[in-house]
């Protein structure tokens, strides 16, 4: 798999090593989103990330 560019605008993967299920599935999440994607830093992308990883682990243990 090429690992060097994402889907959102060509930028660098915020993780360089091997893709993991949960960077594979906030890109996938990012991809389907509907509506306006929104347009991430770098810096940015790391934290949503989390925040939306957070959220959805939140709703699983529910």
């Amino acid at each position: 798999m090429n690992k060097t560019k994402s889907n959102l605008g060509g930028m660098p993967r915020w993780s360089e090593g091997p893709i993991s299920p949960f960077s594979l599935m906030i890109d996938i999440l990012v991809e389907n989103w509907p509506g306006p994607k929104p347009r991430l830093r770098l810096g940015q992308k790391n934290y949503v990330s989390l925040v939306t990883l957070a959220n959805l682990v939140s709703l699983y243990l529910w």
